[in-house]
């Protein structure tokens, strides 16, 4: 499996400004460098439609350091999983 993950860039785009403070985003970064991929913490504010770049923070070296990041197709939307995968709606599922 982690052959398969070399190219694979994995974005977590959330509301809140700073990664500490969203439990989540240390454990995705974490899994995803075992596995090989490239991981990076964002939020809306941080995207360059026009650059088509995103001013992310990637952990490294025990700390999240500001990057620039290219523009993802698809990312971790944290707030839309949550609302989606919520116990109420899935028990009316």
């Amino acid at each position: 499996m982690k052959g398969s993950l070399a190219m694979t860039i994995i974005g977590m785009l959330h509301h809140r400004l700073d990664p500490t403070t969203v439990l989540k985003s240390y454990a995705f970064a974490a899994v995803a460098k075992v596995e090989g991929a490239t991981f990076f913490y964002f939020t809306p504010k941080s995207v360059d439609f026009a650059k088509r770049s995103i001013r992310a923070k990637v952990y490294e070296n025990g700390q999240w350091q500001e990057k620039q990041c290219p523009f993802l197709m698809l990312s971790i939307m944290q707030e839309a999983l949550r609302n989606y995968l919520s116990p109420r709606r899935l028990l009316t599922v």
